[in-house]
């Protein structure tokens, strides 16, 4: 299986294309893997999602939002009831909506340290 733990990020000839993404996201790999997978399904990254860091964490929240399942079963089953363009349509407002959302991510979002943490205990007001 590809999320067991002996999976590692990047193995192969996918390695070099990953690095170059994530350190253009400002993200780890595995964020960029969350980001590619959520094309088909946003349930396939939840493997992912620990081993994120805090900013892939937001940017694959965002766009799971609107752009996830743009090859997935909603495309599946706009194919089936559409004709091809409605199709192409879906398509690039899927794309177009989870691009939108990373766009306001980066704009926003600027320390991602102060937006989002996993220390449940500071997310509460504890110390």
């Amino acid at each position: 299986m590809w999320f067991s733990g002996s999976w590692q990020a990047g193995t192969g000839k996918v390695q070099p294309v990953l690095e170059w993404a994530a350190s253009r996201l400002g993200v780890n790999e595995y964020a960029v893997l969350g980001l590619l997978t959520s094309l088909v399904s946003s349930v396939s990254m939840l493997p992912l999602y620990p081993r994120m860091d805090a900013r892939g964490r937001m940017i694959k929240a965002a766009f799971t939002v609107s752009g996830a399942f743009v090859l997935g079963g909603q495309m599946a089953f706009a194919a089936g009831v559409a004709d091809g363009r409605a199709v192409a349509a879906y398509f690039a407002t899927k794309l177009a909506g989870g691009l939108l959302a990373l766009i306001l991510v980066f704009c926003f979002a600027k320390n991602t340290e102060a937006v989002y943490t996993t220390d449940i205990s500071v997310t509460q007001g504890q110390k």
